[in-house]
């Protein structure tokens, strides 16, 4: 009510923001608040949504918007690094995600902690707790488990023809950003969630290391660039983010990011460089030192890889 920030960032160290295809969201809201299911269709596309007090009606509301507002509220903040995951993603590779939170957010661990905390909590393992000694998150008005389904895609044989288009209508600039209205089931479907935003107010180098000492290998024009494939990206302001699958991050420029759009998986930096001139009507070697500091910087932060 006084207008104090819910995440003040003398406090937030950088967040880690989960982000559920809206349609899934929507059948477990309504499990969660007792709601049928156009009820807690019209409470993701409610602007302005809040959350009832919790235990009690006395307890001050909390702010939560539509499914958009949410999302778009931790995508446009500058004050600490964020980091987005697909929970899809984390379903289909667990331990390789949530190492990469774990990266992000400058925690120190090894592949097997990271293997083994995932092991001992499976949703299978987490459903038995529950029934056994309760779970204390589960709505006080909910009459299933807390841990009910947990799968992905459960929209599909729940929600009518209406309610998946109004969500759609509603929310889907962001639902194509995150790829959960890719009409193919290709690469955008299963893009990794991950979308580090390096900002200029952070003024943090935990999360951003993006430059490094390390011997780089001598460039030719018969060198084959690889790209990383699970690298994500996203625009912040005029620059490109790119976030390796080490958890690297890498800020580019404008030409840097022509040139990262313009590389293929695999790419021969000489026909990458005849690609160039004939598009921007450039020298050759003009063309080559231009780009040669920027490829080199990928290439110490392991966004490529060169043979």
């Amino acid at each position: 009510p006084d207008g104090s920030e819910l995440f003040p960032a003398v406090a937030s160290r950088a967040a880690l923001v989960l982000v559920r295809d809206p349609r899934d969201v929507a059948c477990s809201a309504a499990r969660h608040y007792d709601l049928d299911l156009d009820g807690a269709v019209a409470m993701l596309c409610q602007r302005d949504a809040a959350g009832p007090g919790f235990p009690s009606a006395l307890m001050s509301r909390q702010p939560m918007g539509s499914w958009s507002e949410h999302l778009d509220s931790w995508l446009r903040q500058a004050a600490f690094p964020v980091a987005t995951f697909r929970y899809e993603d984390l379903l289909a590779e667990p331990v390789a995600m949530f190492h990469r939170a774990l990266t992000f957010a400058g925690l120190a661990v090894s592949e097997d902690q990271v293997s083994r905390a995932v092991e001992v909590t499976t949703f299978e393992r987490l459903q038995t707790r529950e029934r056994d000694a309760g779970f204390t998150e589960r709505s006080l008005v909910a009459r299933t488990p807390f841990f009910r389904s947990g799968r992905a895609g459960g929209w599909r044989d729940e929600l009518s023809a209406d309610q998946v288009a109004r969500i759609e209508r509603s929310h889907g600039t962001l639902m194509a950003e995150f790829g959960y209205l890719s009409h193919d089931g290709g690469d955008a479907a299963r893009a990794y969630a991950l979308r580090s935003l390096v900002t200029p107010s952070s003024g943090s180098t935990s999360f951003a290391a993006t430059d490094d000492d390390r011997r780089r290998p001598v460039l030719r024009r018969d060198t084959v660039l690889t790209k990383d494939p699970l690298i994500a990206s996203t625009w912040m302001s005029d620059d490109l983010v790119l976030a390796t699958s080490t958890g690297r991050l890498v800020s580019l420029d404008h030409m840097g990011a022509v040139v990262w759009q313009r590389m293929a998986s695999a790419t021969n930096l000489g026909v990458l460089v005849e690609a160039l001139c004939a598009e921007f009507g450039i020298e050759d070697d003009t063309c080559l030192s231009d780009i040669t500091p920027m490829i080199e910087r990928l290439l110490a932060n392991g966004a490529v890889t060169a043979e």
